[in-house]
């Protein structure tokens, strides 16, 4: 029975030091002093608010599921250099008759920093 409790108090303390080292890990990467740079994801994702913002039922909007019709970051992006990346897709959104589309885009997107991006270009073909 001696032998239990010791074994149970050495787990427990072996996990309690695991988590304090986890979570100074994190405090250190969600620090603010780290600068965020751009990636292709987080241009894939401005560039699909961009596409939102002009669609007649935004709220509709669907650019595919991992389930399914997935476009992949990897392959909808190209990074052109200077926090510039050039973003091809599609959107599924409902016109203003209420019927579900299909409508490529490709725009480009710049990061200008302090997490603010800017769209230089959109254009859009049904």
């Amino acid at each position: 029975m001696n032998l239990r409790l010791h074994l149970l108090s050495a787990l427990v303390l072996l996990v309690m030091v695991a988590l304090a080292l986890g979570s100074s890990d994190s405090d250190e990467d969600s620090g603010g002093s780290a600068s965020s740079e751009p990636d292709k994801v987080s241009a894939w994702i401005m560039a699909q608010s961009f596409v939102k913002d002009r669609l007649k039922a935004p709220g509709t909007a669907s650019f595919g599921s991992v389930f399914g019709d997935y476009q992949s970051p990897d392959d909808c992006v190209v990074e052109l250099g200077d926090g510039r990346f050039r973003c091809t897709g599609w959107v599924d959104s409902e016109n203003s008759f209420g019927a579900k589309i299909r409508t490529r885009f490709s725009c480009i997107v710049k990061y200008v920093g302090n997490d603010k991006w800017q769209l230089e270009h959109i254009n859009f073909e049904e």
